[in-house]
């Protein structure tokens, strides 16, 4: 006869979510707005506890996070950084340096807040996360900052990149900190007109059995 089953009265545990910190520099929001297209972003939403995102429902509000009394594990960036720049009465920089180290990731969303982007021409003193262009600079310089360039970042890109952080996978990245397994091909490495593209020949309408349609038609 076999024993009676015992009742406990706790349930088993859930495992924690990581949390996922959003934060902004001189932005034109395009990369939330890219963001919020993707069109799984329920079942993304669902592998991360969002500490504060300017536009999504989340557990802290802004005022709260500059008090810089909370972790996170995940830091994504949106837009350049400039000196000056406050969020919540706290300076950026500060916040930054605060939460980068605490996260165990830290993602630059755009190619603003990976290399500086347009803002960078207005704001002389302004740069990414860790890199102004293509040279190491800005207030993470030295971070392992993981580059999603792009104007704004194509949302399956951020997207595949949060799950692979969510699933502890490694993200293997190029001397600019992007992902590899993004960032090392061209679209124009697969296309039948690659040659075309090479030689800079154009084609001047659509139908045209010859030229590359990059250049002239987008």
């Amino acid at each position: 006869m076999k024993p009676p089953l015992r009742r406990t009265s706790t349930m088993p545990s859930r495992p924690s979510k990581p949390r996922l910190l959003w934060l902004q520099g001189v932005t034109c929001n395009g990369n939330t707005h890219a963001f919020l297209n993707l069109p799984w972003l329920d079942a993304l939403l669902e592998r991360f506890d969002i500490v504060y995102h300017p536009l999504l429902p989340s557990l802290h509000s802004l005022e709260a996070v500059a008090a810089c009394n909370m972790t996170c594990d995940v830091l994504v960036f949106e837009g350049a950084f400039a000196p000056g720049l406050r969020r919540g009465e706290k300076a950026l920089g500060a916040l930054l340096e605060y939460y980068a180290q605490q996260a165990s990731y830290v993602v630059a969303a755009g190619s603003c807040a990976s290399f500086g982007g347009m803002f960078k021409d207005a704001i002389p003193e302004g740069s990414g996360l860790a890199f102004v262009h293509h040279e190491p600079g800005g207030p993470l310089a030295g971070h392992r900052v993981i580059n999603l360039s792009g104007c704004p970042v194509h949302p399956e890109w951020l997207g595949y990149t949060l799950m692979m952080i969510a699933d502890n996978e490694t993200i293997a990245l190029d001397a600019l900190h992007r992902p590899k397994a993004l960032y090392s091909h061209l679209a124009h490495d697969g296309c039948l007109r690659n040659e075309y593209f090479e030689w800079k020949v154009d084609a001047k309408q659509f139908g045209q059995k010859e030229g590359c349609l990059f250049y002239e038609h987008g």
